[in-house]
């Protein structure tokens, strides 16, 4: 039987592969692309649920003009911040200092306020 010759108008057979390979036959997949991040928009959606929670009830009972509602939340976003960075590793990043930069003056700005006026009498603070 004689060789049969593919027709010089017909293009090459392609094979797809699995995505490119590094030395040893490690497959590498194509990063997968998301719209919305499932655990991230659960997270940001309990959070802004809890926050308007927390200014609906504080609104009602706060005496102080709202000092209390700003401490409430300061102290729940370092507490939320502990949290985050005992249970996942935290990038070293110049936005995650500044944030826990931000953070800590910012409880250091509440206990002293709460410490300076926790005299009682007329010039404390409820």
């Amino acid at each position: 039987m004689p060789d049969r010759e593919a027709p010089e108008n017909t293009p090459p057979t392609i094979i797809p592969s699995a995505g490119p390979q590094l030395p040893g036959g490690v497959i590498v997949p194509p990063p997968k692309t998301n719209i919305i991040d499932f655990p991230a928009a659960a997270a940001i959606g309990i959070t802004t649920v809890a926050a308007v929670a927390l200014l609906v009830v504080t609104s009602r009972f706060d005496k102080t003009g709202g000092a209390l509602t700003i401490s409430l939340l300061i102290v729940l976003a370092v507490i939320g911040v502990l949290a985050f960075s005992v249970t996942v590793t935290v990038p070293r990043d110049e936005t995650t200092a500044a944030v826990i930069g931000a953070l800590t003056a910012a409880f250091g700005g509440v206990i002293t306020y709460w410490l300076k006026n926790s005299g009682g009498g007329n010039d404390g603070p409820l």
